[in-house]
């Protein structure tokens, strides 16, 4: 062997790029470009190239892949981790917390590791697992503990002020399996302090398994339920789902369902970003119509879904039993493509 195969600079021992395979492509690059401030150096209708200082990360939309691991399979989505990148940084908890602003969920760490590391984990919308990792003979002195994901957050937790305002601006992803335990305690806290807005009760969604809630976040494009989630500070502190239908007649049409910001947040536009990350979904995966239910007098809810674009087209008399009391349903319907038309006609004559 030379030289330049054993340890050149562009030798066998160094790797320059490694492919993702995502199942949406648009998701992928947003998280990679906000949580990692990295670079892009080449785009298409099927990849993304970033660089990561002496590393590109190529994503590459799922479809594709078989192009370049043939006569190998492409893995499944949800199959399980089959490997880990690392990031060696000096401060681990600084890190974290660096990340969290950014929207990313750290699943867990950080912790001392047996090996001499402290390490914390997190995935990318693909479920890929990325692990930050510090020496121990290095470390500084650790921060506090993060609160248990599992419990719904209070508003101090989220960032917010006293008068229930965030002190960081709210980023809006595509929630994936390893948001579930927080997606869990965000929509029981929404269950139980608004049960006439929501058909499901908390009991009945508290018994539901962790793979149930872990389902309702697979990843892939074509997944038939999505849901967004908006994070201050890396916590969830919103969130709303679209559920697409599949049969032939009526493929063209998505239900949005399960929108919650809790109150400390409202007012912020939460609400109107989730909307339109939902909407934003349904047009790039060719659903024409978005349909809702609103319980009559939630005028609060129902004027933000007409300002994203949303009209209503009849009322439910006793939708819903709540005890004694009867409430009716507001049906609502977007048209996508007119909104899209609508704001592309906006943004090119502003």
């Amino acid at each position: 062997m030379t030289d330049a195969v054993t340890n050149g600079t562009h030798g066998i021992a160094r790797v320059d790029a490694i492919s993702l395979f995502v199942e949406d492509l648009p998701a992928a690059k947003a998280f990679y470009v906000t949580a990692f401030a990295a670079d892009v150096v080449y785009e298409d209708s099927t990849s993304v190239a970033l660089r990561f200082e002496r590393l590109i990360v190529n994503l590459l939309d799922v479809r594709s892949a078989h192009e370049i691991v043939a006569p190998g399979k492409v893995g499944a989505a949800g199959a399980g981790s089959r490997f880990q990148m690392s990031v060696f940084v000096d401060d681990v908890d600084a890190t974290c917390a660096m990340l969290r602003s950014r929207g990313v969920a750290i699943l867990a760490g950080p912790i001392d590791r047996p090996w001499g590391m402290r390490t914390a984990n997190f995935v990318d919308p693909s479920g890929h697992s990325w692990e930050i990792a510090q020496r121990l003979d290095a470390a500084p002195q650790p921060a506090p503990a993060p609160s248990n994901p599992t419990t719904a957050p209070t508003a101090r937790e989220l960032g917010a002020t006293t008068s229930g305002e965030a002190t960081s601006e709210p980023i809006v992803r595509r929630l994936v399996p390893g948001d579930a335990a927080a997606y869990r305690a965000l929509m029981l806290d929404a269950y139980e302090k608004h049960p006439d807005a929501f058909t499901s009760t908390a009991a009945e969604r508290a018994a539901q398994p962790p793979a149930w809630w872990q389902a309702r976040l697979a990843a892939g494009a074509d997944a038939n339920d999505v849901v967004f989630g908006a994070f201050v500070d890396g916590r969830l502190i919103g969130a709303a789902g679209l559920s697409a239908e599949t049969r032939d007649k009526t493929k063209h049409k998505a239900t949005l369902f399960g929108m919650y910001v809790p109150a400390a947040f409202r007012g912020r536009g939460v609400g109107r970003r989730l909307v339109d990350a939902v909407l934003d979904h349904a047009g790039a995966r060719g659903t024409r119509v978005v349909q809702l239910t609103v319980t009559e007098g939630n005028d609060g809810a129902r004027g933000l879904y007409e300002r994203c674009g949303f009209s209503a087209f009849g009322v439910e008399p006793m939708a819903m039993a709540l005890g004694p009391a009867w409430h009716a349903k507001v049906h609502m319907w977007c048209d996508v493509a007119v909104r899209d038309d609508s704001r592309r006609a906006i943004e090119e004559n502003p």
